[in-house]
């Protein structure tokens, strides 16, 4: 495991294609480095701010949901913590991020439920070999 990568609890293996994923992210760069990295048979739903979020998250169900903390409307924790109550988002994979140092954002996201949390700046890789380490060994 990465120094700046925190695996929270422990998550089903999910399968690879097709691969439904919400990336909440409000730096279009960083939305669009996450969107260049990841597989091309991935299904990528984006949203810009926490309130866009849960609306996209509510209609597309995704399998993951790589989700910045520091958005407008709502924090990413607050928008796990949400979802989190909701009864189909139960075995969706969250995974946090934050470029603050601050421990008390990793806490937050740890309350809300999420599975996984990595700081910025992180390696396009080391989000994906994350979610590879869900996926299911008969997607190979």
């Amino acid at each position: 495991m990465a120094p700046n990568e925190t695996r929270l609890r422990e998550v089903p293996l999910i399968a690879s294609h097709d691969l439904r994923v919400l990336i909440v992210e409000d730096d279009e760069p960083i939305r669009a480095l996450i969107a260049a990295t990841v597989p091309d048979d991935w299904q990528l739903f984006m949203a810009e701010d926490g309130l866009e979020a849960l609306a996209v998250a509510r209609q597309h169900k995704p399998d993951a949901i790589i989700l910045d903390n520091d958005l407008p409307m709502l924090s990413g924790s607050e928008v796990c913590e949400i979802l989190r109550r909701e009864e189909w988002c139960a075995q969706t994979r969250i995974i946090g991020l934050t470029a603050s140092a601050d421990s008390s954002v990793r806490a937050a996201f740890t309350r809300a439920g999420a599975d996984a949390f990595l700081n910025k700046p992180f390696s396009p890789m080391q989000l994906l070999d994350l979610v590879d380490s869900w996926q299911d060994a008969t997607s190979a």
